[in-house]
């Protein structure tokens, strides 16, 4: 990670911070730019997770969202919570929507309710989706765009925020929510899951697998590095007051082509490894979801504007970073 500025970091000193979906992508990521100062992590998740080192205090608990039971006696501790946890599948949702509500909504619920009991309007910030606004006709998406979910999955995901933001408007607490595009990078997380369809591009070209796309891989995406995503959180906490209440886009600001992006990285697996793939052109496969199909580039004007944040890196250096962490990691 390129260096945070110190008054960043500083700002969360003391702080005692609890974040749900620890063992995730982003959650990790973010446990891991924070362990080095002098606060007190709490560190949610459904299973055992990772020592870390630091100065951080780390404590950790196992338990799920949507059964409060596990953690509600660590809430009136904590000041800030960044709120990871979730049922992350279109498919999954599209199969089994009661469980994808369960986590994603009523989650959400016993989280702002165990808050609000608190009385200390502690800050909530909320891992969101660009998908929320189903398949935009203009380029770039930013917060003035309507919310039109074509998925079950993003129906789930923008019901828990508008939960988040009724809460704010009753001033039971200050949050919001930041909506993601297209994540990867390296992960904290020892695990051979993949974080990302680049991520999982990275692993598949270093294997020698196969490579294709549908639709000759026309479809544009606004790819962010985990690193940027990170510091995006974390500017969000420093600056509660300007954003509470809102959501904003979370991006590079910048489209390329599926076909263009998993090219990208096969090349900066050739330039490292020697490894050299060829992308094909395949049919859509069976069960295919209409967000697929979208295309996105966001602009996270408001964002910048609001917290001072930028995104840092370019998909170049992010997919050089990843590759070299694969690699270093196998």
């Amino acid at each position: 990670m390129k260096a945070l500025p110190k008054e960043l970091l500083d700002a969360y000193q003391k702080r005692n911070i609890l974040v749900t979906g620890a063992g995730g992508f982003v959650g990790s990521s973010l446990i891991k730019a924070l362990s080095e100062g002098d606060c007190t992590l709490f560190r949610l998740a459904r299973g055992p997770l990772a020592p870390i080192s630091g100065k951080a205090q780390v404590q950790d608990r196992a338990g799920d969202m949507e059964k409060p039971d596990t953690w509600c006696d660590i809430i009136s501790k904590v000041d800030t919570v960044f709120h990871f946890a979730a049922q992350t599948s279109t498919y999954v949702a599209a199969e089994n929507p009661l469980a994808d509500m369960r986590i994603n909504v009523e989650g959400m619920i016993h989280l702002l309710e165990a808050l609000r009991k608190v009385r200390t309007k502690p800050v909530v910030l909320f891992s969101g989706t660009v998908t929320q606004v189903g398949m935009p006709g203009d380029l770039p998406v930013d917060e003035s765009f309507p919310d039109s979910p074509v998925t079950l999955y993003d129906l789930s995901k923008l019901t828990a925020e508008r939960y988040l933001k009724y809460y704010c408007s009753e001033e039971w607490i200050r949050g919001a929510c930041l909506r993601l595009s297209n994540v990867y990078g390296p992960t904290s997380v020892p695990s051979k899951e993949d974080r990302g369809i680049l991520n999982k591009i990275v692993r598949m070209a270093l294997a020698g697998e196969p490579l294709s796309v549908f639709d000759r891989g026309k479809f544009v995406r606004d790819y962010i590095f985990v690193d940027d995503v990170v510091a995006a959180f974390l500017y969000a906490g420093v600056n509660a007051e300007k954003i509470n209440g809102r959501h904003f886009v979370i991006s590079s600001g910048k489209g390329v082509t599926i076909r263009e992006a998993f090219q990208t990285a096969v090349d900066q697996v050739a330039r490292k490894t020697g490894k050299k793939m060829t992308i094909t052109d395949r049919d859509r496969p069976p069960g295919f979801s209409l967000i697929e199909t979208r295309n996105f580039i966001g602009n996270p004007s408001a964002f910048i504007e609001a917290t001072g944040w930028r995104p840092m890196f370019s998909l170049e250096e992010g997919l050089s970073r990843t590759v070299d962490s694969i690699v270093i990691a196998e």
